[in-house]
């Protein structure tokens, strides 16, 4: 048995000098990249703290996940002195991984507001809660749970709405593995927190000590993370996800988003999305009123709201029979108007600027042009007019104070 034992050591030596060598090219060539989203009893899914890797999707970025889980720089808990907080809520246009984190629109209103006569006296902070893939409701429960450590003045709910109101609804979305609110009754009024995503198999177990091994093999290793693809995907799929991207593509719209949010609800899954949505707005300016910050609903835009071609715009309205291409956001300013909301709406202006200036504010030279996330002018251009408001807002209240 012993001369046969010794015999496999060439063959173990050389399986384990194959695998050192393989690690070696793929941290050379850092791929696959890190995962840096982890299973979360608040939300379903959260960024992983203290990861970091390359990313290439619309654009080549670097990103850093601090120790908190925040796409973000490092935040104390507690709020230095002199300092005037702001939370930011979203998806993946605050969490911004096409751009650098000197380049989001949340950085921007950062420094532009220190330019603000009512915040002259303080040291502007912002801190980006924003996670890839989220709804209004992963957004409430990321207030409820995990904002409030950090003592923010004011609160911004980033409100993309390509996506967001699809987002909050199971039959809509699709996503088994995240909480959802839904109506307790025929009223519309009173919702209730179905977190039942927390029972699946998949969650208790990447959630339990053998998980967390899984994650931290996951987190270390290039080939483990290699072969973790492989099974995911599996050779077929691959050949098909490559060669049919195009063909899944929406025939008149833009990946991912829903070209329904352009009108008036069209049926009742629908109606049902857009009142479950405003009354997570109503609960998440109520939460943040009840710690006595002030809350702003910012709704974003969707690429083919601003394209910069007039009649590319006009095409898009014809096909999908509307008038013009603004109707969740006049929807939710409406909406904020009667109950009390400060709202600001940047896709009209956005709209107006691409056309003035004939430039494209969301998509990147590698992938679609127009579409998609926004570039590097797109967030700073939506950081300086979002800053603006919340300075004029902000005035005119002061103002109001004084007299």
């Amino acid at each position: 048995m012993k001369p046969q034992f010794i015999n496999f050591i060439p063959l173990v030596l050389s399986i384990l000098f194959s695998l050192i060598i393989i690690e070696i090219v793929l941290t050379i060539l850092d791929y696959p990249p890190a995962r840096i989203v982890k299973y979360d009893a608040c939300c379903g899914v959260a960024l992983s703290p203290n990861t970091e890797g390359l990313f290439k999707g619309e654009s080549e970025q670097y990103i850093v996940i601090n120790s908190h889980g925040l796409r973000d720089i490092e935040h104390t808990y507690n709020k230095p002195s002199n300092t005037y907080r702001i939370a930011i809520l979203g998806d993946s246009f605050s969490e911004a991984r096409q751009v650098s984190i000197e380049q989001t629109f949340w950085k921007y209103i950062e420094s532009e507001l220190t330019k603000c006569e009512s915040f002259s006296d303080k040291n502007i902070e912002v801190i980006n809660f924003g996670v890839s893939g989220y709804g209004t409701d992963q957004e409430y429960e990321t207030l409820r749970y995990k904002v409030w450590k950090y003592d923010p003045d004011m609160v911004i709910t980033a409100f993309f709405t390509g996506n967001d109101i699809r987002n909050n609804v199971m039959e809509l979305e699709g996503d088994i593995n995240k909480p959802y609110y839904i109506f307790q009754s025929s009223n519309n009024k009173h919702m209730m927190l179905d977190d039942s995503f927390k029972e699946r198999k998949i969650f208790k177990f990447m959630t339990s000590s053998a998980g967390n091994t899984i994650n931290w093999l996951l987190k270390n290793f290039y080939i483990i993370r290699l072969l973790n693809n492989i099974r995911k995907s599996g050779i077929d799929s691959i050949i098909v996800n490559s060669s049919d991207v195009d063909l899944n593509k929406n025939i008149v719209g833009e990946l991912g988003l829903a070209n329904e949010i352009y009108k008036k609800p069209i049926n009742m899954q629908w109606e049902n999305a857009w009142n479950i949505t405003e009354q997570l707005i109503k609960k998440t300016k109520k939460e943040v009123e009840r710690h006595g910050a002030e809350y702003f609903l910012v709704t974003l835009s969707t690429g083919i709201q601003v394209h910069p071609d007039i009649s590319k715009k006009k095409k898009f309205s014809n096909k999908i029979a509307v008038g013009d291409l603004f109707y969740p956001d006049y929807r939710l300013s409406e909406f904020s108007s009667i109950n009390d909301i400060n709202h600001i709406m940047t896709a009209p202006y956005l709209s107006r600027w691409s056309q003035d200036n004939q430039i494209c504010l969301h998509g990147f030279d590698n992938s679609y042009i127009c579409e998609g996330h926004w570039n590097e002018v797109g967030h700073k251009v939506a950081g300086k007019y979002i800053s603006s408001k919340i300075c004029q807002l902000s005035n005119n209240k002061t103002s109001e104070l004084l007299h």
